[in-house]
């Protein structure tokens, strides 16, 4: 098999797979996503061209998996002020997870010659329903979003918030005043700590909001998010 033949072969399986019967399948983007009115799941794949390993030197593809969510309440607000296309921010996930953040094996090895392809599909699809219940089960809600990713910085301090990149001082800012409006002024004022932080190390993608900063959370707190559903 070549590398189209041997996707085709995997997808082709995982199309008809009962756990991902609510998810439509992306060819394009190599992508499984379950589409909600104002929100997503996204299942990715990735693969690239490889050996089995050094002792073993078959060559096969390695299929790397990605997962993802999107609130779209989290986006939308920001749009008029966004530096990305509104084709992007509107695809633009929320929140991501591969199983490297915990430290796990990628490795989902398919030889071109076919062999084992059984085993190696039942092995990859369970990495898919365990990285999949994993993640979702932690971004099932608003209120578990922050429960995830905004308490540990209320808690341990700026340190811990990432240190580059700019769409996730908007995502988090959001979520925290839909979710918890009385923790905003904390971490509204941890994030701009973070965010002079990434400006003197010149991170050049919130460069590109530190004039207008002021004025995007001006907007954001004029925002009446009262009777949003967090849970």
């Amino acid at each position: 098999m070549n590398t189209k033949e041997l996707l085709d072969r995997v997808f082709f399986r995982l199309k008809e797979e009962d756990y991902l019967r609510n998810f439509k399948f992306k060819r394009n983007e190599s992508e499984f996503v379950h589409l909600k009115e104002d929100k997503f799941y996204k299942i990715g794949i990735e693969h690239y061209d490889t050996v089995e390993s050094h002792d073993n030197p078959r060559l096969g593809l390695n299929l790397c998996l990605y997962f993802a969510n999107r609130y779209d309440i989290l986006h939308n607000w920001f749009e008029k002020y966004s530096m990305l296309s509104l084709e992007i921010l509107r695809y633009e996930s929320s929140f991501s997870y591969t199983p490297k953040n915990l430290g796990l094996d990628d490795m989902n090895f398919f030889s071109f010659d076919g062999d084992d392809f059984d085993t190696a599909y039942d092995s990859f699809l369970n990495e898919i329903i365990t990285g999949a219940d994993y993640f979702f089960n932690r971004v099932n809600s608003l209120k578990k979003c922050y429960e995830n990713y905004i308490v540990s910085a209320i808690e341990s301090g700026s340190s811990v918030l990432p240190d580059e990149g700019s769409q996730w001082v908007l995502k988090y800012l959001a979520l925290t005043r839909i979710v918890s409006p009385k923790n905003y002024p904390l971490l509204k004022s941890l994030i701009l700590e973070r965010v002079d932080y990434m400006i003197k190390r010149n991170e050049p993608n919130i460069i590109l909001y530190k004039d207008t900063i002021p004025e995007i959370c001006a907007f954001l707190e004029s925002i009446d998010f009262r009777g949003v559903n967090v849970n």
